[in-house]
């Protein structure tokens, strides 16, 4: 191609670079036989313009930027190319022997199509019959040979030029049953060798689209072929076959899950999000195996590494590592979140409700208490919002959890600036009492009743009858024991936060990401994979289970808001009107109250006294 374009223009052999970049330039815009399609479609999306093209080494009249008054206002130049980084196309100017670029020009095409003078020889290939050639008769004026006309006519003139061939077959120079037999074989042949061009040319097909890419937007770093379909089949062979490579023990502790576990997840993810299922790409090539992508997720969020280090694994780019983990996040979150982040059911409030009466604390149902996640890259406008008084930008988790490190509640997405009574400001956790939707929990404590379940808070929480705070400085004995156990029962919380960041290193170290739904998306995430973990993981022995002790009265006892129809009671709905104002006012008022705080401290500090005596007897 390039040996015909330097021979049909009247250019030094010096330009056979530009002749050279003009046809890889024509050649990202023409199909071929690997792909149906253009290079240039399956690079941008979309069909390649061919209004702009232009023959390359035809003359144009290009004008002058600074012309004098009586001077040409146009100079004579030969179109060269292309050019790279701009619109336009470069022209040679043969006075100045400088080659510029463009946008505007007069081509002179037809004038170079119909010049006498080019240097296009073209001879006519007859084919070889088994009758002898006939002399030929010299003749004084040779008829000239028609000149070949532009693609969408030469094609018109090709088919009219083989319907006359075969006409003339017909008459008597072959068999046209013979003719037809050989033209099915061919077609048979070609088809067969198109199939295995195109099973076999992937890569290659690949590569030509990366060159020829390249040479168009020298700017874009070309893509690498990263062997995705190798490193899958040996990511199989390393964990998810019968005997794979490292047992089930490195399993677990990469993974931070079982393998059973695993695949359950992979499943469900799978049929949530199709992305994730393995599928062929524009070139037949099949695409990632779906654990490649569930693990490029998982080691993002257990490891907190980057994209670049997870590639090295996977082998997958950056781009398509973060898609993985922003889906990954939203599947779990649509799948997992009304099972693993639910309200505590009446079984779980009778577990819980048993562990905390076991620990000297009756009507507990957990600790809580917020975890600040640093963010690294927080934008410049919110510094201010999310820095705290360290100058460290984060942003607040609120969490309920119980002994076995269950979180109940997660309340994520408040500035760092703010402290945790900013935070439990803003938080649902109490709406289903102010909604009176709450299950109705009596206990009794140093022989006294109490209605209405409670969380253990650290100082910083006010006095509400929902909280039970320790005693801040503790000075007889009994205090100092009650203090020691209510801190004792707290650590249940800073355990969780640490297992939750020790499992998941990504809420361990600072967050990378710039968009605050996106992290919130991450950390609930997190928390998910954290409760499936201990439910699969926790071994809940049988003396945790609530059996009602007929002997002992002082038990806690559990009402849910049912009737004796066993079907829902309708309350109240929370809304701010003059039906229903003045309930959640008394409910609101009824949940700060002060005095039954200090009142159920005084008692729990007096029965964790008894219990003591009763453990030293």
């Amino acid at each position: 191609m390039v040996r015909s374009m330097m021979s049909s223009a009247d250019l030094p052999i010096s330009f056979w670079g530009y002749a050279l970049h003009t046809a890889a330039y024509l050649l990202n815009a023409v199909p071929s036989k690997s792909v149906p399609q253009t290079p240039y479609e399956i690079w941008y999306g979309k069909k390649p313009s061919l209004k702009h093209l232009k023959i390359w080494g035809c003359p144009a009249y290009v004008k002058k930027q600074d012309a004098g008054k009586l001077e040409a206002r146009s100079v004579k130049c030969y179109f060269v190319g292309y050019p790279k980084q701009t619109y336009g196309y470069e022209f040679y100017h043969p006075d100045d022997q400088k080659v510029f670029v463009a946008r505007t020009a007069i081509f002179m095409e037809d004038e170079f199509i119909l010049k006498g003078t080019s240097k296009i020889e073209l001879k006519e290939i007859n084919e070889i019959n088994d009758e002898p050639q006939t002399s030929t008769q010299q003749v004084d004026n040779p008829v000239p040979e028609p000149l070949a006309p532009r693609r969408s006519e030469r094609m018109m003139w090709e088919i009219e030029q083989e319907e006359e061939e075969l006409f003339n077959q017909s008459e008597g120079m072959f068999n046209v049953g013979d003719w037809a037999q050989n033209e099915m074989e061919e077609d048979d042949e070609r088809r067969r060798r198109d199939d295995e061009s195109r099973m076999t040319g992937a890569s290659q097909s690949r590569r030509v689209v990366q060159t020829v890419a390249h040479i168009c937007r020298p700017n874009r770093a070309v893509n690498i072929d990263r062997n995705r379909q190798r490193r899958g089949q040996e990511l199989l062979n390393d964990y998810f076959v019968r005997n794979s490579a490292f047992p089930d023990t490195y399993f677990r502790r990469r993974f931070r899950m079982e393998r059973h576990f695993f695949n359950k997840i992979m499943g469900a993810v799978c049929n949530h999000d199709s992305y994730f299922v393995q599928k062929p790409d524009a070139f037949g090539a099949m695409g990632l195996l779906p654990q490649q992508k569930n693990t490029a997720a998982l080691q993002m969020l257990a490891y907190g590494a980057a994209a670049d280090q997870v590639d090295e694994i996977t082998r997958m780019g950056k781009s398509t590592i973060l898609e993985s983990l922003m889906r990954f996040c939203s599947a779990i979150e649509s799948i997992y979140t009304a099972e693993y982040l639910r309200k505590p059911t009446h079984m779980d409030l009778q577990r819980l409700l048993k562990k905390g009466e076991m620990r000297g604390f009756p009507g507990m149902i957990g600790c809580i208490d917020c975890m600040h996640w640093t963010w690294k890259n927080c934008p410049s406008a919110w510094q201010g919002a999310y820095g705290d008084r360290k100058g460290s930008k984060s942003i607040i988790l609120e969490a309920v959890a119980s002994f076995d490190t269950w979180i109940w509640h997660a309340f994520f997405g408040v500035p760092g600036a703010q402290n945790d009574l900013n935070v439990l400001a803003q938080s649902p956790v109490f709406n289903d009492v102010l909604q009176g939707k709450a299950p109705k929990v009596t206990y009794e404590v140093n022989g006294r009743m109490y209605d209405g379940p409670y969380y253990l808070a650290d100082g910083i929480y006010p006095r509400w009858s929902t909280f039970v705070k320790t005693v801040p400085r503790p000075r007889s004995a009994k205090e100092k024991h009650f203090a020691r156990c209510q801190e004792g029962c707290r650590k249940d919380m800073e355990r969780c936060f640490g297992i939750l960041q020790a499992r998941w290193a990504i809420i361990r170290g600072a967050a990378r990401l710039f968009d605050v739904e996106s992290l919130r998306s991450i950390m609930m995430t997190c928390i998910i994979l954290h409760n499936m973990i201990v439910e699969d993981e926790y071994d809940y022995e049988a003396v945790d289970e609530y059996e009602p002790d007929t002997m002992n009265n002082s038990r806690t006892r559990i009402y849910c808001a049912h009737d004796a129809t066993d079907e829902p009671v309708q309350h109240e709905p929370l809304e701010r009107d003059g039906r229903y104002n003045e309930r959640i006012i008394q409910r609101y008022t009824a949940l700060q109250r002060s005095y039954m705080h200090n009142a159920r401290q005084l008692d729990l500090i007096e029965h964790q006294w008894e219990l003591r005596g009763a453990d030293d007897t």
